[in-house]
Parts: structure tokens; C-alpha cells; sequence
């Protein structure tokens, strides 16, 4: 299966940073498994994120995804917030 969005940064900036995914693992504090099914399906946690995006020196925001506009993709909860008029 290959990475998607989220996944896709995360595998990029590790493969950057010449890390395996053991290497992010424990960088994270995460498990191998963890490593390999974020990068599968690019679903984070928020908490998540930010281990990952601790362990590759990156910006939280730098782990959303970008639509072809440049703006990021809406988070879950802000757009629950967004349709509930908050």
C-alpha cells in the first residue's frame, strides 16, 4: 500500500533525515507499528502528530496535508466545529 497524505510527509521527512522507521520509532516513542501504519494510511492522532513531528524537528503543521490551493486540509474537529456554526 502506498503512503497518503500525512503518511506521505511523514515517510518523505524521515527518508530525508535518513531514519528508518525503527529510527522514528524510538525517536517518537512510538511503536515500529505505529511508524508503518501512519505512514500506510496517513491517519494521526493529534497527540501522535506531535510525537512525530518532535522526532523529525518539524512543525506539527508541517504533517497536514496541502490541498492544490496551498492551504491545509481541515482537521476533523475543525470542521465539526466549522458545520456546528462555533
Amino acid at each position: 500500500m502506498k503512503a497518503k497524505g500525512s503518511g506521505l510527509i511523514i515517510r518523505s521527512a524521515r527518508v530525508a533525515r535518513n531514519m528508518s522507521q525503527l529510527d522514528l520509532a524510538v525517536a517518537s516513542g512510538l511503536s515500529l507499528g505505529c511508524v508503518s501504519i501512519a505512514e500506510r494510511s496517513g491517519r494521526l492522532s493529534p497527540r501522535t502528530a506531535e510525537l512525530f513531528a518532535a522526532a523529525l524537528g518539524l512543525p506539527v503543521r508541517a504533517l497536514r496535508p496541502k490541498r492544490a490551493n496551498g492551504l491545509a486540509l481541515p482537521s476533523k474537529t475543525n470542521a465539526r466545529a466549522a458545520n456546528a456554526g462555533v
